[in-house]
């Protein structure tokens, strides 16, 4: 049963905020899309109603979501509805310290995060996208 986006995200805000291991876990089942596929376009509208979502559920939730926990909350909702895309987690040597930053990108682009902040970081191997998934 597919639940209203809002709803999902909200719950995956909560679930977040609550660090439960489900939550964590970034490998989701493919889905195959239908034949009557939304085209680049739509997906552009559910990634950016996706996000609107998530913005909106992380007000009702208590404290913040980190860089990682919004991508992959982001991941899971639009992967929910057949749109693929990969996160991306980057790092950095901040004096002794080693910083990192997670994003999401579909077809190449940063949906989730800014560009020049992105850049700051030197990306780590890509993981894959659900649809290029190794067994």
């Amino acid at each position: 049963m597919r639940l209203p986006l809002i709803v999902d995200a909200y719950r995956l805000a909560v679930l977040a905020t609550l660090r439960r291991r489900e939550f964590t876990a970034v490998a989701v089942p493919a889905i195959t899309r239908p034949t009557d596929s939304p085209s680049g376009d739509d997906d552009e509208h559910i990634i950016a109603a996706a996000q609107r979502a998530l913005r909106w559920s992380e007000y009702a939730v208590p404290g913040r979501l980190t860089c990682l926990q919004r991508t992959v909350a982001l991941y899971r909702l639009l992967t929910r509805r057949g749109v693929a895309t990969r996160p991306q987690i980057g790092v950095r040597k901040q004096g002794d310290d080693l910083e990192a930053h997670a994003w999401l990108e579909y077809q190449g682009r940063i949906v989730n995060s800014s560009v020049a902040h992105c850049r700051q970081y030197e990306a780590l191997r890509p993981m894959p996208s659900t649809g290029d998934r190794q067994q």
